[in-house]
């Protein structure tokens, strides 16, 4: 990650191992590190990185200087079929959940996205690796610079 991060593109995340969904699609829509973005959920009062939920964290969105919108709620498509075909513009956190309630948050732009799957890279291919839980997208969330 570069020392001056342009906030509205989607950022690599080279040093993605151990880091919990949400720091990382955090990193992916600001450029900036783990650490930063740590120290930013600590300021709403996070200290487990590892499951975080959408209303919580969209509140450090102001603090990385990010504005936001819901755009879409309740979608309910597969992962994999519904980054192939949407048509959504601008950078985008993308929500979903399994059928036992478990969430997970990735980064998108276009058709490309930056998540666990894709270890950090910006990606195109967003099939689950096997045994991962059947994520359902359920609301994405456009974040574009204050």
């Amino acid at each position: 990650m570069n020392a001056a991060p342009q906030i509205g593109e989607l950022h690599a995340v080279p040093d993605y191992a151990g880091m919990g969904c949400t720091v990382l699609a955090l990193c992916a829509v600001t450029g900036r590190s783990r650490r930063y973005i740590q120290c930013i959920l600590r300021q709403i009062g996070i200290e487990d990185f590892s499951s975080i939920a959408p209303r919580v964290w969209k509140n450090a969105l102001p603090l990385l200087k990010l504005n936001h919108e819901t755009i879409i709620d309740d979608i309910q498509a597969p992962i994999h079929p519904f980054m192939e075909e949407h048509a959504y513009r601008g950078l985008l956190l993308v929500v979903a959940w399994d059928n036992r309630d478990k969430g997970h948050v990735f980064a998108a732009k276009g058709r490309d996205f930056v998540d666990i799957y894709t270890y950090g890279e910006i990606g195109r291919n967003l099939a689950p690796p096997r045994g991962w839980p059947d994520f359902r997208v359920r609301q994405i969330v456009r974040v574009w610079p204050r």
